[in-house]
């Protein structure tokens, strides 16, 4: 595991002729533009791509200030799927390598934690010890997506939720069993709840959760918004190949926003609601980002308003 502890400065505009001028989308720079996001890439090696590599890369846009985090390698056969942006603490203070620990991990009732900010260290829970019951196995493990410092383990059919921030525990719950239907570690990306699934359909309990469900993942109040080859799917296209984005509020009156990578850089883009151009917002970044890596999401660190 590598970290890269230090904030990296943005580089200067001088003498960069490829860059845009950079601009605002708006006559105020505060809200989510001046918080911390975080951007996750994707690395993938071997001849047929049979490991990645994860890099989290915390950016204000205001600023262009970034913070990089690599992670260890994962086989990409026994990676979990579809449920990296549970991976993250709600605060963005801890991440998961994967929703499935390590072999050895889960016959130890262990969850391995790798530390986002610069002032924290790696952490390893011990779930039995946490919880009571020493034999207990760490299959699953997933973060909630509202409130920061709660993960979910599961244990076989049994769900306890652990508090990292007061050391509380409790148990959740016990998932159902049917015929026919197993629990195949999906938590829902928007409630953080662990459903089951049919091995026959695509029917989940609770129910929406399957494949053919189509769902957006809601943070923040907002919506995580997906690049397809550098546009957005019903908005203009921010004018980058590489992108993966956000939009405030509700589809017609929230602002969005467009994380451009650029070469080794990144450049925020804001369009305002309602809006037929892009901008770039704040400063680049410095050259933070791994070579050869796709975006995978980006998440704002706000939690939604009381």
């Amino acid at each position: 595991m590598l970290l890269v502890p230090a904030l990296v400065l943005a580089l200067a505009l001088t003498g960069c002729g490829q860059r845009r001028q950079v601009g605002r989308a708006s006559p105020e720079v505060d809200g989510l533009g001046v918080q911390s996001w975080l951007l996750r890439m994707d690395a993938y090696s071997g001849e047929d791509g049979e490991t990645k590599q994860a890099t989290y890369v915390s950016i204000v846009p205001s600023t262009g200030l970034a913070h990089v985090v690599r992670m260890p390698r994962l086989s990409v056969a026994e990676a979990s799927g579809d449920q990296r942006a549970l991976l993250v603490d709600a605060g963005h203070r801890w991440v998961l390598t994967d929703s499935r620990p390590a072999k050895a991990d889960r016959a130890r009732g262990l969850v391995r934690l790798t530390a986002l900010q610069s002032g924290d260290q790696a952490k390893v829970v011990d779930v039995g010890r946490w919880t009571g019951h020493p034999r207990l196995h760490a299959d699953w493990a997933s973060f909630d997506p509202k409130h920061p410092g709660l993960l979910r383990v599961v244990d076989g059919r049994t769900v306890w939720v652990l508090n990292l921030e007061t050391s509380a525990v409790k148990k959740e719950g016990v998932l159902p069993r049917r015929p026919g239907w197993i629990f195949g570690g999906g938590f829902n990306p928007n409630t953080g709840t662990a459903y089951i699934e049919d091995t026959g359909s695509f029917d989940t309990l609770p129910k929406g959760n399957g494949e053919t469900d189509q769902r957006a993942i809601r943070r923040a109040g907002g919506r995580l918004l997906l690049g397809d080859n550098g546009r957005f799917r019903g908005l203009p296209s921010p004018g980058c190949g590489l992108v993966e984005g956000f939009q405030e509020g509700s589809a017609k009156a929230g602002r969005s926003w467009a994380f451009c990578v650029v070469g080794r850089h990144v450049q925020v883009r804001a369009l305002a609601a309602g809006g037929s151009a892009w901008h770039d917002y704040g400063k680049p970044t410095g050259d933070v980002l791994p070579a050869n890596a796709d975006p995978a999401f980006v998440l704002p660190n706000q939690l939604p308003r009381q």
